[in-house]
């Protein structure tokens, strides 16, 4: 599947500006322990240098951070 067309077909589904706002605040809040888990890993993987897994999780929290519907 296109990953550009993916996107479009997303931004193309909110009403307005508020529906955007509210539907990433929704995300956010929904994935709350994932992103809470994410950063710990993270906390924990810099205590021992392994930066490859610590970008992993990064990569991790920008995807759900980026990766939303509207509501």
């Amino acid at each position: 599947m296109d990953i550009k067309q993916v996107y479009v077909t997303k931004v193309e589904n909110f009403v307005d500006f508020g529906d955007v706002y509210l539907s990433f605040i929704f995300n956010l809040l929904a994935n709350s322990l994932q992103i809470k888990s994410s950063v710990e890993k993270m906390i924990a993987f810099n205590k021992v240098y392994d930066t490859g897994a610590e970008m992993k999780e990064l990569g991790t929290i920008l995807r759900i951070v980026a990766d939303f519907d509207s509501y």
